[in-house]
């Protein structure tokens, strides 16, 4: 049988623990209350610009291309923005996970915010956006935010996390650092 425990750590973090003898890896999982519910009105994106700006660029230790091949040392490693909340997802085996929590974390204390750095991933984040709507798939995050849910905070939410290509062009590096 499979225990899971809640852990409140110093500083207040939870942290839930759910050991799998039957697994040989870790998957840890860092989640925060910062999605697009948080995004500034008429700047849908925000919360998801961030996100990918804490995945992909540069840090203290790593440039753009060193982060990226670093990636590739661990079997899984994403992030997502969702409606309430961002997160960072990695999986590694146990002698990794070092290298590994310190891959995903460096850049919540020492990012490294340039306009070249910013332009480019407004690129990846518009092909993107793009891709959504050729797919159609922002459809029902627009009906359901703006719809259904009765609630102030969600009328922002017009389409994905990811915004529209008109809020998105909104966003600019000041507004992701701040």
């Amino acid at each position: 049988i499979v225990k899971t425990k809640l852990v409140i750590l110093k500083g207040g973090a939870k942290l839930l623990f759910n050991r799998q003898t039957e697994v040989n890896g870790i998957s840890v999982v860092f989640s925060f209350n910062a999605g697009a519910i948080n995004d500034p009105a008429g700047k849908l994106g925000v919360a998801h610009c961030c996100e990918h700006l804490l995945y992909s660029f540069p840090n203290g230790k790593m440039t753009r291309q060193e982060r990226f091949d670093c990636a590739h040392k661990f079997q899984y490693s994403n992030a997502f923005t969702g409606t309430r909340d961002m997160r960072f997802v990695i999986r590694t085996i146990e002698s990794k996970l070092e290298e590994a929590l310190d891959f995903m974390t460096e850049s919540f204390s020492s990012i490294k915010y340039s306009q070249e750095e910013f332009e480019i991933e407004q690129k990846i984040i518009r092909d993107e956006i793009s891709t959504r709507k050729k797919l159609n798939s922002n459809l029902i995050y627009r009906i359901y935010n703006t719809e259904i849910l009765d609630n102030e905070k969600t009328k922002n939410l017009i389409e994905s996390p990811a915004g529209t290509l008109e809020t998105f062009n909104k966003i600019t590096l000041q507004d992701v650092e701040d």
